[in-house]
């Protein structure tokens, strides 16, 4: 395999490779489908223990060596094929193998025959979205029709589902996203309130907007959860910015969009997060750009699309941002 090259700067539609030396003018060097990738948005982005960078996209699933892509997508005529070309996300486990979720279910890639183990859940309504590794080595999805815990060995699914009246259950069935603390307690995004899971009793305690309570969640709908290397647990909501989970007193702090704050967070619909080797936090929004916030001042800073400037985001709306093993930021 020849030795990968990576540009300090890099960006494809919602994915970019960042160097921190400092913040205030970054320079975006963009990969596009001219490049060679299959589709512009990326849903999830991977590099692996070689060194390979993969993107999940609309229209399947990409290799990046540093030079060229390898796209793989499914093929009706070949039942060892990636199962659906929408692919939501990427896992490397212990073992490096890469698991692959999409639209058509579970998949893990067998490196050496270049193809494709799929696993079914035996429920034709689940749509599985994103998948997450915990301390433990357990894998857990996240689906449209609960969350999940997978047996590799057995090739079986745990589902944990909402119970009518029960609040000790997971609120909404519609997983976003999902994360751990540092206490082994998994986080779980949902669009209706977040979710604080104990593996061990096997109970959920529920999160939800209080109207009239500013220490309360700001909305309902999650669309993504992240640990930074604090231990904080950050919540990223449609329509009500982020909000810092206060372990100490069960409450949050939300930070929404402020339009006579230039020094806000730049939109309120929230896609995504990452934390650059300097301690910030990068937050993906959709169709506001990236915001990036400084602990130590509390405040923003954030990029959007400029036609003018060939070295700005390609588009404001960013899915997914990921830091790789040599602090480069992907969006």
């Amino acid at each position: 395999m020849k030795y990968l090259r990576w540009m300090m700067l890099l960006y494809f539609q919602g994915t970019c490779l960042f160097s921190f030396s400092q913040i205030i003018n970054p320079k975006f060097t963009h990969l596009t489908n001219n490049d060679g990738l299959s589709q512009n948005t990326g849903f999830a982005i991977l590099k692996d223990y070689k060194g390979f960078m993969w993107f999940a996209t609309d229209e399947g699933l990409n290799k990046y060596d540093g030079y060229t892509f390898t796209v793989y997508k499914h093929d009706p005529e070949n039942p060892e094929s990636l199962i659906n070309n929408t692919v939501f996300g990427l896992m490397e486990d212990m073992a490096h193998n890469l698991w692959v979720v999409s639209a058509g279910g579970l998949d893990k890639f067998d490196r050496i025959k270049e193809s494709f183990i799929h696993y079914n859940s035996g429920d034709n309504e689940v749509v599985f979205r994103n998948i997450f590794l915990d301390s433990k080595k357990r894998i857990w999805l996240g689906s449209s029709e609960g969350f999940c815990l997978f047996d590799a060995g057995k090739g079986k699914f745990k589902f944990y589902k909402n119970k009518d009246k029960d609040p000790n259950s997971l609120s909404q069935n519609y997983v976003c996203g999902i994360t751990e603390d540092n206490f082994g307690e998994l986080w779980i995004a949902t669009r209706k309130g977040l979710n604080r899971f104990n593996p061990e009793t096997e109970k959920f305690v529920q999160y939800h907007n209080v109207p009239g309570n500013s220490r309360s969640i700001g909305t309902g709908y999650i669309k993504t959860v992240y640990k930074d290397s604090k231990g904080n647990i950050w919540a990223g909501t449609q329509g009500s910015g982020i909000a810092l989970f206060n372990r100490q007193d069960n409450s949050f702090i939300n930070y929404k969009h402020d339009p006579l704050n230039k020094n806000s967070i730049c939109y309120n619909d929230i896609l995504s997060f990452t934390e650059d080797t300097n301690g910030k936090l990068w937050i993906g929004t959709e169709n506001g750009g990236i915001s990036v916030f400084d602990y130590s001042k509390k405040s923003f800073t954030s990029f959007q699309y400029d036609e003018n400037d060939p070295y700005s985001i390609s588009g404001n709306s960013v899915y997914s941002l990921y830091k790789d093993d040599i602090g480069n930021i992907w969006a």
